[in-house]
């Protein structure tokens, strides 16, 4: 069974995390980098996400902290509003833009990636 492209589905790696991953990579079936991050909680416990198919020159950017998280977002090939309920599981998908991304829903232009050790950029 084919994922859909914004499922990761080899070479998971948590960024950065809180009491649960907070920015997180990882790659789908055709070897697209896919980097995630949660956006918000609601009070009803839906989760909201960014999964954003991303080139790996700006991954590795970004990882370098060449460019901000903001300026990943700018130049993802595709962006995806995943929500999800409290046990993780995808409850709606959307694909957007990121001219149609509410600003305040966007990260800080000075939000780059944390310093992460022993990560592999062959």
């Amino acid at each position: 069974m084919k994922r859909e492209p914004y499922h990761i589905a080899k070479d998971y790696r948590v960024l950065h995390h809180d009491e649960f991953p907070i920015l997180f990579s990882g790659l789908n079936e055709a070897g697209e980098r896919i980097v995630g991050s949660f956006i918000e909680e609601t009070d009803e416990g839906e989760m909201f996400y960014f999964y954003s198919l991303v080139n790996e020159v700006d991954f590795i950017r970004f990882v370098r902290r060449e460019i901000s998280y903001l300026g990943l977002l700018k130049n993802a090939q595709q962006i995806y509003i995943l929500s999800k309920n409290l046990k993780g599981r995808v409850k709606k998908v959307r694909a957007t833009t990121f001219q149609t991304i509410p600003s305040d829903s966007l990260p800080l232009p000075s939000a780059f990636c944390p310093t992460v050790e022993a990560f592999s950029l062959a």
